[in-house]
């Protein structure tokens, strides 16, 4: 919910005057009335500024606001120059803030917005605190500490979806581009439906904009399908990956893998991925390579060989070289495992250094932001608090009896900025040299294995019988023994590398009849109620408002972009179906008479399922292009029967008193008067 309850403008001018307007509304049908050229455009434009929307009035900042607050004031055949002026505006929703923005300012840029927590106009409620925000620019949206939009999302007790963009990317759906369905400007918002919304690069952002109002199921659906795509997406990315490894893996015994393709499928079972080899010439299985190496090695055990009785010496040398190479390995495998301990804690501790160095500088990047927008309010940064622990410290390493003015908040992000760069650096280093070490690691430990080996061999030689094996034989029996070692233990890790393969062809199966339950058209039977309540209320309307362009049995809700079309008499009784905008084919007062019912549908139907309309509507001259008074009498009833909510009216009733009279008798409002011109002295008002 959102309600606007009080609006105060302020502007210094040349010669000490204060010139300015204030205003309270209540809940219910508010009329705000003046005659032509009284200000109540500069008043409606003013709301939309204090709200930082005023994108829906082709502009940004000041520059879509009138000269009389941010030039120059004609009053009483004097011209007054404008020196400063702001805007203060009273909202609530669960509960009550007043927003200040300068409109003109030496010091303060209008992207600044300051937040008052409590009812500032009205002192319905005391002002707790203030805190210092801003708008268009990036962060606006999400940044929690200090983004306006973010704080007025959360304010509304709004959740907007992630949508996709122009381009295929992800990215929030604004807040700007939700208002245009319950706001109606006058110069463009008559032109069409959803007329100002801005242009964020939102693929069919007016489309979005409804499905969240009306809270369509279809929003989730259409996240879950772009979640199901991430998913295939990751699935695909982990799929090559193990595909990569299982290859690599394979070729360091000159394996061959087949039975599994490049790209994610349903695997029956481990049998489906065969490892193949060559033997003496003959391609095999990898299993059966070991199974006829280890049926070489039990033949060659029967074999006579030569004795070694001769070859004590060399052996007992060979001996001596290889327990020292072990040793040496040992202890360097050893220190290397310590060192490797040590680095990982490095690279922890690095790692968290950098996500709180990060986080401390995003905090002072955005208190930079609130400074440079002229912010005068006092932040923690600059009163001795830490950003990050909020203790009550001097922020200098200096000692504290030591008088010294403590960094700035450029210094204090220059040093923060550089001190992550550094992290990065050394976490990079870090990471590397990790790495390197383990795989260090891993070939000493093989050399290791295979020297004890070696060893037991010899040793075994030097205490047998002079007439053992020779060291040839013995040389062959050991290297097949450590071949079929190195080919067991390969065909381990390709196994337990193929059932992970295995786990990814589940999770494929999984996605893949996850897309299959996923709804064609993506639209619940909870959203097939909703849209065809919002169309049989808006032709409803239509009637009730006087439209009479064309037949209301030919007048549909599209299902793609949720906005009005006429179907064609022809195609009533054809195959294809031919349909078009309902502009297309309406008179320009039966057009305001659509979006009066389009609006006021979108807000009945949220009304009556419960979903994420704000419950306001504002509308600056709605009485276009000659409106009959009937048509516009109606409109205004509907307004008032929404007691749960605001609605805001600014006409001038063809500076008629007795058209104001008849059309708004037997109604029940409040009545908003521009007497004379909307900006005047404030001793006057």
């Amino acid at each position: 919910m959102l309600k606007i309850r009080a609006i105060k403008l302020v502007v210094h001018s040349t010669n000490d005057q204060v010139f300015g307007a204030e205003y309270t509304f209540a809940s219910g049908l508010n009329i705000v009335r003046g005659d032509n050229s009284a200000g109540k455009s500069t008043l409606y434009h003013s709301l939309l500024y204090g709200l930082g929307v005023e994108e829906l009035l082709d502009g940004r900042n000041e520059k879509v606001l009138q000269s009389v607050l941010k030039e120059s004031i004609q009053y009483d055949q004097q011209i007054y120059e404008v020196l400063e002026s702001y805007v203060c505006l009273e909202i609530e929703s669960s509960s009550i803030v007043t927003v200040k923005r300068s409109i003109k300012s030496r010091n303060r840029n209008p992207k600044l917005v300051e937040v008052y927590f409590g009812a500032l106009l009205t002192g319905a409620m005391p002002v707790e605190r203030v805190e210092p925000m801003y708008v268009h620019d990036k962060g606006a949206a999400s940044d929690a500490l200090y983004g306006f939009h973010a704080f007025l999302q959360k304010f509304m007790a709004w959740q907007l979806p992630d949508v996709v963009g122009s381009l295929g990317d992800t990215r929030s759906l604004y807040i700007q581009s939700v208002f245009p369905a319950f706001v109606i400007e006058q110069k463009r918002g008559w032109s069409d439906f959803l007329a100002t919304m801005p242009y964020f690069g939102v693929k069919d952002s007016e489309s979005r904009v409804i499905e969240f109002l009306l809270g369509l199921d279809v929003i989730a659906n259409r996240k879950k399908k772009q979640e199901l795509i991430q998913a295939r997406q990751n699935i695909t990315a982990r799929w090559q990956l193990a595909h990569q490894d299982l290859i690599g893996t394979a070729k360091r015994g000159n394996i061959e893998v087949q039975g599994f393709a490049e790209l994610p499928e349903i695997l029956a079972d481990n049998a489906t991925i065969v490892f193949n080899a060559r033997y003496q010439g003959e391609r095999t299985s990898a299993t059966a390579l070991v199974g006829k190496m280890r049926e070489e090695l039990a033949y060659l055990a029967t074999m006579p060989i030569e004795t070694s009785g001769t070859k004590v010496g060399d052996n007992q040398r060979l001996l001596k070289e290889l327990t020292q190479q072990l040793n040496e390995f040992s202890l360097n495998n050893t220190v290397l495992a310590n060192r490797i301990t040590m680095t990982k804690l490095q690279v922890e501790q690095y790692q968290t250094q950098l996500l709180e160095l990060t986080e401390d500088l995003e905090k002072n990047k955005g208190a930079r932001k609130i400074y440079d927008l002229g912010a005068t309010e006092q932040l923690s940064i600059a009163t001795s608090h830490c950003p990050t622990c909020h203790q009550d410290i001097k922020d200098t390493l200096m000692p504290q009896a030591v008088t010294q003015t403590p960094m700035r908040i450029e210094e204090n992000i220059a040093y923060l900025d550089a001190q992550r760069k550094m992290m990065e650096l050394q976490l990079s280093i870090q990471t590397k040299v990790l790495a390197e070490d383990v795989d260090l690691y891993e070939t000493h430990s093989e050399y290791v294995d295979e020297t004890r080996g070696r060893i037991r061999t010899l040793q075994s030689e030097l205490v047998a019988d002079s007439r053992a094996p020779s060291e040839a034989d013995i040389e062959k029996r050991v290297k097949l023994k450590a071949n079929i070692g190195f080919y067991v233990k390969l065909i381990d890790e390709l196994t337990i590398k193929a059932n992970a393969l295995n786990t990814l062809s589940e999770e494929w199966k999984q996605y893949l009849a996850a897309e299959r339950a996923l709804p064609t058209d993506f639209f619940s039977v909870n959203d097939r109620k909703k849209l065809k309540e919002f169309e049989n209320t808006f032709k409803t309307l239509l009637s009730r408002f006087g439209y009479s362009s064309a037949l209301l049995a030919n007048v549909q809700i599209s299902q793609d972009k949720y906005t009005p079309v006429i179907q064609s008499e022809t195609a009533r009784y054809s195959i294809s179906t031919v349909r078009y905008n309902i502009r297309s084919d309406s008179s320009a007062t039966d057009l305001v008479r659509a979006i009066w019912a389009y609006t006021c549908s979108l807000r009945r139907v949220s009304d009556q399922f419960g979903s994420n309309h704000p419950k306001l509507l504002m509308f600056d001259e709605p009485a276009q292009h000659s409106m009959s008074d009937e048509n516009f009498r109606t409109f205004l009833q509907e307004l008032a029967s929404y007691k749960d909510g605001q609605s805001l009216v600014f006409a001038s009733f063809n500076n008629s008193d007795q058209e104001f009279e008849s059309i708004t008798q037997d109604n029940n409002f409040s009545l908003t008067r521009i007497q004379g011109k909307l900006i005047k002295p404030v001793a006057e008002q």
